[in-house]
């Protein structure tokens, strides 16, 4: 028998920004879906695939909109708006991050 386990995949529910705007409260259906190969962040504002390879950094998120309760995206993906962030609704945002840095991913 061989093995053919699946790359892990985590997902959590929460609210985005990007450049120009940002969705607010739990019904926004927006949804930050992780796995060892990219990151997908997709809501209200659009859906934005960053191959692990591009990310950056992932870290503390800025003043606006969530008064630092979210986490920043710091990517190199052409054609996607510099400022991503991510505010997870029911998990503290550290707990995320760290769950990130558990795939492979550059967190702070």
């Amino acid at each position: 028998m061989s093995d053919t386990a699946q790359p892990a995949t985590l997902q959590w529910t929460g609210q985005m920004a990007n450049d120009v705007a940002s969705s607010s409260g739990p019904a926004t259906n927006t949804k930050l879906i992780a796995t060892p190969a990219a990151l997908e962040l997709s809501g209200p504002l659009g859906t934005y695939r960053i191959p692990r390879e591009q990310v950056v950094r992932l870290h503390r998120g800025q003043f606006y909109p969530w008064l630092f309760a979210g986490f920043r995206i710091r990517h190199q993906a052409a054609g996607l708006p510099h400022n991503l962030q991510f505010c997870p609704n029911e998990t503290p945002s550290r707990a995320v991050l760290s769950a990130l840095k558990g795939l492979g991913y550059p967190a702070a």
